[in-house]
């Protein structure tokens, strides 16, 4: 569901379902450290066109697995639940899930978590519970905090053309169990203390949405800067090595559109960008084909 600026905001009190597969390093989107900023000190809206695409097409794709899975049972979406975390020595977490859809029939619900996705290689048979960890871990979160029989997941994709396939996560108590441990120890050892986790560094992504003093100026590490300068400097002498190497190849094609060498075969072909994702254009893309050993 699309995050409004207010959404956002309290979620920062709270761990949710998208959190969980960050705080135990296991989402590729984001990390425990990056959930640690984002909770104590907030960050910006990083929307991309491919998150307001997947926004646009989740009411079809929620629409569309209720047809599928239980058309007679009653459908709720953009749901937001909440429950608290209990711990043995008594602490707690506020926790929350955002569910796409529920479906409620009688006493059962079943959840609905919706996913548009250009990586249809990380999803498996259709039917199956073949989809990524982090997901899955998103899915069992949401399972506990509302008491959910299973979710199911329609997912579009890319695999040979657009498809949508429909996946399903049932409870798995160990993965639960290990959930809450990580919510727990992550909130309680690094929110509420506020000391960062230290086993991972921030993404850049994260740092540049953080939320920053304006005119503020702190004192740096030396060894940092040039520790960054030095990296900075090795990168853009590898490009521009890179950039006269390519050349220099391209150079050795003469007018052919391809070339072939003990190593394997290069190819310079023209290719076509298409008008719906910018201005449409013609341009040459050089790909390396390596010869199998």
């Amino acid at each position: 569901m699309p995050i409004t600026p207010e959404e956002r905001e309290r979620r920062r009190s709270s761990v949710g379902g998208s959190d969980i597969a960050a705080i135990l390093n296991l989402s590729p989107f984001a990390n425990a450290h990056d959930v640690y900023l984002e909770k104590v000190v907030g960050t910006e809206d990083g929307s991309s066109r491919a998150m307001t695409l997947g926004n646009d097409c989740e009411p079809m794709l929620v629409q569309w697995a209720h047809e599928q899975e239980r058309p007679e049972a009653m459908l709720e979406v953009d749901k937001r639940l909440e429950k608290v975390l209990d711990w043995e020595n008594g602490k707690q977490v506020k926790c929350h899930a955002n569910l796409d859809g529920l479906m409620i029939l009688g006493s059962e619900r079943v959840g609905i978590e919706a996913k548009t996705s250009s990586m249809y290689d990380v999803f498996g048979e259709d039917g199956t519970d073949e989809i990524p960890d982090h997901v899955i871990l998103q899915c069992q979160w949401q399972i506990w905090i509302a008491d959910l029989k299973e979710v199911v997941v329609p997912v579009l994709s890319a695999d040979g053309g657009l498809q949508r396939k429909l996946y399903r996560v049932v409870p798995n108590e160990d993965l639960l169990k290990k959930c809450q441990h990580a919510a727990m120890n992550f909130w309680n050892n690094h929110v509420v203390l506020g000391v960062p986790p230290e086993e991972v560094a921030p993404s850049l992504d994260t740092l540049s949405r953080l939320k920053r003093e304006p005119e503020s100026v702190v004192d740096i590490s030396g060894e940092i800067v040039r520790k960054w300068l030095v990296a900075r400097q090795e990168l853009g002498e590898a490009a521009k090595a890179e950039k006269e190497a390519k050349a220099e190849l391209l150079a050795s094609l003469g007018t052919a559109e391809g070339g072939t060498c003990e190593l394997g075969m290069l190819t310079y072909m023209q290719q076509t960008r298409k008008a719906y994702e910018a201005k449409e254009s013609t341009f040459r893309v050089a790909r390396w084909k390596a010869v199998k050993k």
